[in-house]
């Protein structure tokens, strides 16, 4: 079984949220720094393609106009 990327990371998104959720119910204070930073980089390794293929777009617009 292939999946595209985009249904991948979701599947991904709603793991990752399942343990966050597991995680907040027996949270400590270290648990909570730990998983915020799970989730910061979690965030940045989703949206970075994202934010990349915006420019991407955004440059061919503008090379296109001249």
């Amino acid at each position: 079984m292939c999946y595209p990327s985009f249904s991948s990371r979701k599947g991904a998104g709603v793991l990752f949220v399942e343990v966050f959720m597991n995680q907040k119910k027996r949270a400590g204070l270290v648990n909570g720094v730990v998983v915020s930073l799970l989730v910061i980089s979690f965030l940045l390794i989703v949206f970075q393609p994202i934010t990349r293929i915006m420019q991407l777009m955004q440059d061919t617009s503008v090379t296109a106009r001249h």
